[in-house]
């Protein structure tokens, strides 16, 4: 954000403008993050922006500076291009997505009306040429009008991975693909593509009454990142707690000396401040509480409280919040999925995907939580990449012979793993069948089971009723299945593309 100042700011080695931004009759620098100097006039700031008319409204320093400069973010490009615009001069000329988008969101900042109107017509250009970034970018700021001409695009000329979809929310990669889905003539359907939620309610997660929070007699006060107070007793802290009970020894050497005092500051009650928000710090604490009872349903803050129950190590506490994964992975895979990959819990997160395997792409593309717009497309970007390496990996497979997956020996059809049995006809269907869906489910209990059973049926009637050799055969499938599924790597961070 742009700050007022007389002195200049310390960083890259101080440049002036080209000309027209040279003027040193001018009474303004805008000194930019790349150490530029721009001198301007403050009346063309001021006509420009609101932004700028409401800063230099503000009551200034007394002493008297031939020239007032204000330190900017942005760098000298994208504040040549801006003043351009603003300026009498000649309009620039802004033919690079990353730049355009730079300047766009520099006059949105700044207020600029002209800037705005003008940066909006070159993106609608500018669009084409990257459209997928500029709807990255456009749904991380809410410019909705631009992510639906960049979605529209999209659809029309395919989309490939690019770093800035890690900045956009999965529910905004959702709707893309959702557009993509249904054609962009029904547009109107998928609603705003930016989202409409910019934050998770999490309301309903809370604790229930602890005897080890707000007690008044307490001797140790932990403060959280929004600056609530617990008031806790430190015997039970430092046990749930060997980094917490580290970090209160050294508050209380600062407070008292190494061979501490009898001054005042011994009655007063240690206070503890932790960069942790409340709402995670609460769960934290109440599972300290030997006779607490937390509700543990907010997969999101489950995942949260784990992340720092690690970091302090309150090995209980995690113990406790990974007994949770199953239950919650079963309610809801995909949002169990995502704050498991969000944060890099490799081993839950590879279970949730493996789970996930069983719809096929469309169905996974079509599944929405509202978890969806409070974590980074990457993490979805990258499930449903593994989805189709599965998918590719199952259909090459050619060796589904009685050999590597026998069933047991029938006096009545004189199976004894020869190549015209039923069971080796229905392993050479496997890959059509896995292809869309290579799930170990799919055979090992699930709809491919029953087809296991009806095609005995239609083939031996003593197979048929051989359910032990029949649950046998559908297993070994599953776990060939997750064998090979296996040996696909679900990456949790990306790497450069």
């Amino acid at each position: 954000m742009a700050q007022s100042g007389t002195d200049q700011p310390s960083g890259p080695e101080t440049r002036t403008a080209h000309h027209p931004f040279d003027d040193r009759n001018a009474d303004v620098i805008l000194h930019s993050s790349d150490g530029v100097d721009f001198y301007v006039y403050r009346t063309i700031l001021i006509l420009a922006s609101p932004f700028f008319r409401s800063m230099f409204s503000l009551p200034q320093s007394e002493i008297s500076e031939p020239c007032q400069v204000v330190p900017v973010t942005e760098d000298s490009r994208t504040i040549e291009s801006l003043l351009r615009i603003c300026y009498p001069i000649k309009d620039p000329v802004i033919d690079d997505a990353r730049h355009a988008l730079a300047v766009f969101g520099a006059a949105n900042k700044y207020e600029m009306e002209v800037a705005t109107i003008f940066m909006s017509k070159a993106m609608s250009t500018i669009v084409e040429l990257e459209p997928l970034l500029i709807y990255a970018v456009a749904c991380k700021n809410g410019y909705e009008e631009l992510a639906g001409q960049a979605a529209r695009q999209v659809v029309v000329r395919g989309n490939a991975y690019l770093p800035e979809v890690e900045e956009m929310s999965a529910g905004c990669y959702h709707r893309l693909l959702k557009l993509k889905q249904i054609g962009v003539g029904r547009a109107s359907e998928i609603g705003p593509f930016c989202g409409t939620s910019h934050g998770r309610n999490t309301s309903h997660s809370s604790v229930t009454d602890s005897a080890l929070l707000g007690r008044q007699d307490a001797d140790v006060v932990l403060v959280a990142s929004d600056l609530t107070r617990f008031h806790v007793y430190k015997s039970i802290i430092s046990l749930a707690s060997p980094r917490l009970q580290t970090l209160i020894a050294e508050a209380e050497i600062l407070r008292h000396g190494p061979q501490g005092s009898s001054d005042h500051t011994s009655l007063t009650t240690l206070t503890l401040q932790l960069p942790v928000d409340s709402k995670t710090l609460e769960l934290l604490l109440a599972l300290c509480d030997p006779a607490g009872t937390p509700i543990l349903d907010d997969t999101a803050l489950i995942f949260r409280a784990l992340d720092e129950a690690c970091k302090y190590e309150m090995h209980k506490a995690s113990w406790i919040l990974r007994q949770q994964f199953q239950r919650l992975m079963t309610a809801d895979t995909l949002s169990f999925y995502l704050w498991a990959a969000s944060y890099k819990q490799e081993e839950p997160a590879i279970k949730a995907a493996k789970l996930l395997l069983s719809h096929t792409m469309e169905e996974l593309a079509g599944l929405y939580t509202d978890d969806m717009e409070s974590v980074s497309a990457g993490s979805y970007y990258r499930l449903l990449r593994y989805h189709e390496e599965c998918c590719a990996k199952i259909s090459a497979l050619e060796d589904w012979s009685p050999s590597t997956i026998p069933y047991p020996d029938c006096s009545d059809c004189g199976w004894r793993g020869t190549w015209d049995h039923w069971s080796t006809n229905y392993l050479r269907t496997i890959p059509e069948r896995l292809s869309r869906r290579p799930s170990p489910t799919t055979f090992d209990g699930g709809f491919g089971f029953s087809e296991i059973v009806q095609a005995a049926k239609q083939s031996c009637s003593s197979c048929a009723q051989n359910y032990p050799g029949i649950v046998s055969f559908s297993k070994n499938i599953g776990e060939k299945i997750d064998e090979h599924i296996s040996e696909v790597k679900l990456i949790l961070v990306q790497s450069n593309e």
